[in-house]
């Protein structure tokens, strides 16, 4: 028996955005109530809004696209990790994980306990220099963080971003983990297909069956 875990956040008014980027705006366009044929809802919102992905162009200008990036590293295998860290991931914390041949990693941490908070927490966990390098030497293709950023709060060189996008690896941020146990899962991730995009509100889904290891 198979079974499926939604990871994305719900997208509402309201919801919780990054400090600097755009906010979430639903607003009816057309609706029945006020004698129109059909219900239409306008949306505004940034292109990292929600869970979404971070394509290379989202840092580098000449860069891949959201619309472009390989199936291969949105859909396969995926291994969600637990970590009970404070505030930063960094090599010392992954060397002492199973890692190899590891193409996705998800991280659960703290930060799933509040991820649906509307309240913005500057001190969520978050990955470090040395971390992401480790990361993109045993060759990963796809990293997931449990809250808004790879990279931490206030950090302007964003050396996690420039590690692994300078290297074809995708970031997927905003995941909710925090009703998904630690394992490997089937992962699909499926960004919206904006052209040119600098990034893409996904619907995640891990997928959990005995066909699969524990």
């Amino acid at each position: 028996m198979r079974r499926f875990y939604d990871i994305s956040m719900p997208i509402y008014q309201g919801m919780l955005s990054w400090p600097s980027d755009p906010d979430v705006f639903i607003t009816p366009f057309k609706e029945i109530a006020a004698g129109k044929s059909s219900n239409v809802s306008a949306i505004t919102m940034g292109t990292h809004s929600g869970t979404h992905l971070d394509p290379p162009v989202h840092f580098f200008p000449d860069g891949a696209t959201v619309d472009t990036l390989s199936f291969d590293a949105m859909i396969g295998e995926a291994t969600v990790v637990a970590l009970e860290v404070e505030k930063e991931i960094g090599r010392d914390v992954l060397e002492e994980l199973e890692l190899n041949g590891v193409e996705r990693i998800l991280f659960k941490t703290k930060n799933s306990l509040f991820i649906r908070s509307e309240t913005f927490k500057k001190d969520f966990v978050h990955l470090t220099k040395d971390g992401a390098q480790y990361l993109a030497d045993i060759g990963v293709k796809l990293v997931g963080i449990d809250y808004l950023s790879i990279d931490g709060y206030g950090d302007k060189e964003a050396p996690v971003h420039n590690i692994f996008l300078s290297r074809g690896i995708v970031i997927l941020e905003s995941i909710d983990l925090s009703a998904v146990e630690p394992g490997r899962y089937q992962l699909i991730c499926l960004p919206l297909r904006i052209v040119k995009g600098n990034g893409g509100p996904a619907r995640v889904v891990l997928i959990k069956g005995s066909d699969l290891q524990s």
